[in-house]
């Protein structure tokens, strides 16, 4: 009847339970008789942040759900989980540090549909043929609160507040009686559905899905993806990832637990979904100073190294490993300044970085990851810019980096050139080398592709004639979605801005010239985005409010020698041994900035070299000068 605090910090304004806590386990042993249906245990619990399993005679029966405040939670005892006499529950935690208060416990003789008065809802969802279609289903209340779903029954389900993610076929819901408003979607590519029912009233519902985009010719990837079985953190079991996969539209699967190779043919065999997506051996190299992910892999092979600070020896190991793909994940995080491009000290300027001798050797990095905080998305735009400036041959990848059920897989993705329209039957190694080589683009929510004479031109030079620049480009929404702004850039710098007005609640596909006059004769690189405001909500949640979607850089040969030049090196072209002003009057910013960061280095150069002169007689004076001008002389040689 009273209450036990368990945690580790006392708890003054928690009133119902003592204010010093005590270690969990909490271990109660009573008197029952073996129960041959069903039962209810009902707690009143506060504050429950962590993984809390229950455990009824050594049995775990319910993992208490996450919540702050107090709440009253009911969960199921399985028929003959109770015996006759001595009983003991025990509600345990996998952490020492969730404070929690755990109260007015009590055993109800009759079934969760019964103390709680739920109903059955039968919920399926078809194409427009009548085909079952694996769907993310997000149930509501009527105050739009998301909605306990307490039984399910289906082939293929994974469930979690609110959530039901099923295989399209008839699934059987025990829902609280009264409104629920169901949603339905299918990833990027699909429609949306809502519907409002009456539980208890309405017996089933059969939801149609419908194919929005076309796609044909590029298929959908995820790059980063985790499951709780193996990574230990997080939720999804391997199992729940397959439906999860399914139910997003997600085509190429990579696994990237960290730091093991994954198999996901297993699982998806046993679910029944391989005619829905390929799954790709990969694996989240987790080093000190960054994360990899390197695909394809061989699931029965030794990991790619992961101990190192070495990165140029951590991208050939996994290249040795068979890694035809290599990408940087989320680069600013933790935060801007510790994440792998904060370490390096990256210049969003010139892409210049403090620690010089460090080749970039991977092939692309997370221009999206829709897990991750990115509250301005130019950020890392910026970071991209950069590198591409430098002469940094780096595409972009969008990825999901989910690690839970709830968090959708597929969210921010990959559109990659493909030969192979057949989710079941994508040539993984293809695949990895097109992304490395970018002919793909960016997703979160919105379509993109940059043409020139009718074909993608995404990662492919493209001949200039006489400095006009004749493209076009594909943008591409869902009726869910709203792209509102696209943006044109050339070496970095923008040029062009149009907005745009999609007819509201319809699928949206335009082809848009682009006629660009370059002012300068030396080569350079577009990039195409589209931007629209956030979409989907509760039923399509993600960690910032926007969507879009990014080509990968079309290279122009603008003076026609057949040589795609980067700024880096068109401004080491002009550069003859010291600078001159008169070599910049016909550049345009990006290779103007690439040549002053090569007169910065050249000045510097010299001013050690005079220094140098001055300290072989100056260090002769004293230790304390001697010792000043090595540490000076090793700064110079650290920058």
């Amino acid at each position: 009847e009273g209450f036990a605090h368990l945690g580790d910090d006392p708890t003054p304004e928690w009133s119902e339970a003592p204010e010093q806590p005590r270690a969990a386990p909490l271990v109660i042993r009573f008197e029952a008789a073996r129960n041959a249906d069903e039962q209810v245990l009902s707690l009143l619990q506060r504050n429950v942040n962590d993984d809390w399993s229950v455990l009824l005679n050594g049995v775990a029966i319910a993992s208490l759900a996450r919540h702050e405040g107090v709440q009253r939670q009911h969960y199921a005892v399985p028929a003959d989980a109770l015996r006759d006499g001595a009983n003991e529950l025990l509600f345990r935690c996998a952490t020492t540090t969730d404070d929690v208060t755990l109260g007015d416990i009590r055993l109800h003789a009759a079934s969760l549909a019964q103390v709680l008065d739920l109903v059955e809802l039968s919920v399926a969802v078809h194409d427009p043929d009548g085909r079952p279609v694996p769907a993310r289903i997000t149930l509501l209340d009527g105050a739009g609160a998301l909605l306990t779903v307490r039984g399910v029954s289906g082939p293929a389900t994974a469930v979690r507040e609110g959530l039901v993610y099923t295989d399209g076929s008839a699934t059987a819901l025990l829902l609280p009686r009264g409104e629920t408003v169901l949603h339905a979607s299918h990833g990027t590519e699909w429609s949306h559905v809502e519907r409002s029912v009456r539980a208890g009233v309405d017996a089933s519902v059969t939801l149609t899905l419908r194919r929005e985009l076309d796609t044909r010719g590029w298929i959908a990837a995820d790059t980063h993806i985790h499951t709780v079985t193996i990574s230990g953190h997080g939720d999804s079991t391997l199992e729940e990832r397959m439906i999860t996969l399914a139910a997003e539209g997600v085509e190429l699967a990579v696994a990237s637990d960290h730091n093991h190779n994954v198999d996901y043919r297993p699982f998806q065999l046993d679910a029944g979904l391989e005619a829905w997506f390929t799954p790709v051996v990969g694996n989240e190299v987790t080093t000190p100073h960054g994360h990899f992910n390197a695909f394809p892999l061989d699931a029965d092979d030794e990991v790619p190294l992961h101990d190192s600070t070495d990165w140029v020896a951590l991208v050939n190991d996994m290249r040795a490993k068979g890694a035809r793909a290599v990408i940087l994940n989320h680069p600013r995080w933790p935060a801007f300044d510790t994440g792998p491009f904060g370490r390096f000290g990256l210049d969003q300027a010139t892409g210049q970085r403090r620690a010089t001798g460090t080749a970039f050797l991977f092939d692309a990095m997370e221009l999206v990851n829709s897990t991750t905080d990115t509250v301005e998305p130019m950020v890392l735009f910026r970071d991209w810019f950069a590198l591409l400036n430098r002469g940094e041959r780096i595409f972009a990848v969008g990825s999901s980096d989910s690690h839970t059920v709830g968090d959708p897989v597929g969210r921010g993705r990959t559109y990659v050139r493909s030969d192979s329209d057949d989710p079941a039957a994508l040539d993984a190694e293809a695949l990895a080398m097109n992304i490395a080589d970018g002919h793909s683009s960016v997703s979160l929510g919105l379509l993109i592709d940059v043409r020139s004479e009718g074909r993608s031109a995404m990662g492919h030079t493209v001949l200039v004639d006489d400095q006009v620049v004749d493209l076009s480009v594909r943008v591409a929404a869902p009726s869910w979605a709203r792209p509102e702004r696209l943006a044109l850039w050339v070496n970095g710098e923008l040029v062009l801005e149009r907005e745009l007005a999609p007819p509201p609640g319809q699928p949206y596909d335009v082809t848009l010239p682009l006629a660009l006059d370059l002012p300068h004769l030396h080569d350079a690189w577009v990039v195409v985005a589209v931007f629209g405001p956030d979409a989907g909500g509760a039923w399509w949640p993600g960690s910032n409010e926007y969507t879009l979607a990014c080509s990968n850089p079309v290279f122009l040969d603008v003076d026609g020698d057949g040589v795609w030049r980067s700024p880096r090196e068109v401004a080491q072209a002009r550069w003859k041994g010291a600078p001159n002003s008169m070599d910049l009057v016909d550049v345009d910013d990006a290779v103007a900035l690439q040549y002053l960061e090569l007169a910065d280095a050249f000045y510097e150069r010299q001013a050690r070299q005079r220094l140098s002169q001055l300290a072989d007689g100056f260090a002769r004076r004293s230790a304390a000068i001697k010792a000043w001008l090595e540490q000076r002389s090793a700064e110079s040689e650290g920058r």
